[in-house]
């Protein structure tokens, strides 16, 4: 249990500085085991080598920084601490399979090899399913809000979607659609710009809900929340 607590702590720590030099020493030392040990009881616990996960997650950390944010390539590649634009690049290309040029301007996202952490996969599993969604207009109005693309605590992105949906939810006594668009804010290219439509299927007549949105036909990932409302991401 002690170990297991130790391992939480380190992966913890891990996530929080993957934009930050980390060494083998600097994790024997935070844990007090040794350099040996440490990578043993990693390796132990979560099935792969302590070096390579922390080089798969800043992998996965940069893959989502092309993706979704206007940085250049080399400042990806120094931020996350790689020795050069060149070297990142294969690193990159190993674990994708293609360049990281190609990844960002790709007309989809392929998510086959992301690397999660392993805290997410220590969380409560959350039940998905596959549905086919046939084309819907909904009626409703709209918000806009930027967030940091590496933001790890977007309390306040939360609390200003929850703030809406509980305005939609006194409003109307139906099934609620929120349906978010996102893009790298002109602002910075530290930022992403977030665009969410809030509405239901009917119409209104008056002129508090005056946009129209039409959600695509198409395959849908479907996920189930019974929970606090405090707790709703």
């Amino acid at each position: 249990m002690i170990r297991q607590k130790i391992l939480q702590q380190l992966l913890e720590w891990i996530e929080c500085n993957l934009e930050h030099p980390i060494s083998i020493e600097d994790i024997a030392q935070k844990s007090g085991y040794s350099r040996r040990n440490i990578q043993l009881l990693f390796r132990n616990f979560m099935h792969v080598p302590l070096g390579e996960y922390i080089r798969k997650r800043r992998l996965c950390r940069a893959a989502i920084l092309v993706r979704l944010s206007a940085k250049s390539m080399l400042d990806i590649a120094l931020s996350l601490h790689f020795d050069s634009q060149q070297s990142f690049s294969r690193e990159f290309k190993k674990l994708f399979g293609c360049s990281p040029r190609e990844y960002r301007h790709r007309d989809y996202w392929d998510l086959a090899n992301i690397f999660p952490s392993f805290l997410i996969r220590q969380q409560q599993k959350t039940e998905c399913k596959l549905v086919n969604f046939p084309e819907t207009p909904i009626f409703g109005d709209s918000f806009k809000y930027d967030i940091e693309v590496s933001n790890k605590s977007p309390d306040e992105e939360v609390k200003l979607r929850r703030h809406h949906l509980a305005r939609c939810m006194n409003n109307f006594k139906t099934d609620i659609y929120f349906v978010s668009t996102f893009e790298p804010s002109t602002k910075s290219v530290d930022l992403l710009t977030v665009e969410t439509f809030a509405g239901t299927v009917c119409k209104q007549t008056d002129s508090e809900m005056p946009k129209e949105w039409t959600i695509n036909r198409g395959l849908y990932a479907s996920f189930r929340y019974e929970g606090e409302w405090g707790a709703l991401p």
